[in-house]
């Protein structure tokens, strides 16, 4: 009875201050947290984490693109006028591609040979509208000719043919030059596996171990791929790696009767040491 009477007693203007203030303070906190994360977990300045050509890069292909990777995804609307490609105080004109955390400059015309140009990167900034601390500059110098030859896959691991495979295998495939990533497409690499009813695809993750695991395969510049199936396969199947589509930055198609990219799970054990 002591306590009802209390409660009774409290003023309801005082009530509803006191429950005022309480939302006040934790709003504040809250407020203040948040700016304590949005300091500490976004970086001050974009940076660029990757370019082709290289600085101080010689013997380029005329007919090459150019393509630049940032450390974040990038504000679509800031790069079109990001970069300027300059030789001899001539700008080249090109089309800009953006993708992810990276862009592609391609020249409207195969680049003069045996040239010096100057790349100058400013104005892009990433989706929480923060730019590079300053603009960046590097030059490269081109060869004398085009670059005609198709990119095909340089080593791979475990080697190509290999038997003996864990059911859940992760085929890393090192490319023989730079890939576009803008020619990448959801069927560019498939994994298909020899039933007795035919062939049959089997739905698999890619991922560009030299970025951070985008859709499909990522934005920035690619040398190399690692593709694993979702799900673990049968013992003993044979398996192949399929590759379409893609291109290296001077245009060339992929070379897809250069390798024959063929694998075999070991026959009767489960060897990948997960349980089924």
């Amino acid at each position: 009875t002591r306590w009802t009477g209390e409660i009774r007693s409290v003023n309801k203007m005082q009530l509803v201050s006191f429950c005022m203030t309480a939302i006040l303070l934790f709003l504040t906190a809250c407020s203040d947290a948040a700016k304590r994360i949005s300091k500490t977990d976004i970086p001050a300045f974009l940076a660029i984490t990757d370019q082709y050509p290289k600085a101080s890069a010689q013997a380029i292909p005329l007919n090459t693109n150019i393509i630049v990777t940032f450390s974040r995804l990038l504000d679509s609307a800031t790069v079109g006028s990001a970069i300027k490609l300059t030789a001899g105080g001539v700008t080249i004109d090109g089309v800009v591609n953006i993708k992810d955390n990276a862009f592609t400059f391609d020249p409207v015309a195969d680049l003069s040979p045996l040239t010096s140009y100057q790349v100058e990167i400013a104005g892009v900034k990433d989706l929480n509208n923060i730019g590079l601390e300053a603009s960046e500059q590097w030059s490269f110098e081109t060869g004398d000719a085009p670059d005609l030859v198709s990119p095909t896959v340089n080593s791979s691991m475990p080697a190509i043919a290999s038997t003996g495979l864990s059911n859940r295998p992760s085929i890393s495939l090192e490319f023989s030059e730079p890939i576009d990533p803008n020619s990448i497409v959801s069927t560019s690499f498939l994994m298909i596996v020899s039933t007795q009813s035919g062939p049959v695809e089997v739905p698999i993750y890619t991922y560009n171990p030299e970025q951070f695991d985008l859709a499909g395969v990522g934005g920035g510049i690619i040398n190399g791929i690692i593709i694993s199936p979702l799900d673990k396969l049968g013992f003993g199947v044979l398996f192949e790696i399929r590759i379409s589509s893609i291109k290296d930055l001077a245009g060339n198609v992929y070379d897809s009767n250069a390798n024959l990219l063929t694998y075999a799970v070991e026959p009767d054990s489960d060897i990948d040491g997960m349980p089924d």
